[in-house]
């Protein structure tokens, strides 16, 4: 399974879609949202865009 695209839907919040390739299936995971011990987005859209998730961009405020 490969990682294809992050979409939100309702009800369910951020998923990632994997398609699998051998098969060509489709299937998504939510992203896990708990404050405590949560995905990070900015890394999995890092990966997403075909870039190293670490180390991450500095954010100015």
């Amino acid at each position: 399974m490969r990682p294809e695209r992050i979409e939100h839907r309702k009800g369910k919040g951020l998923v990632i879609v994997h398609r699998c390739t051998a098969c060509g299936a489709a299937r998504a995971n939510r992203v896990a949202d708990d404050p405590a011990q949560g995905d990070e987005v900015d890394a999995l859209t890092a990966v997403m865009a075909g870039l190293p998730p670490w180390p991450r961009p500095r954010r100015f405020r």
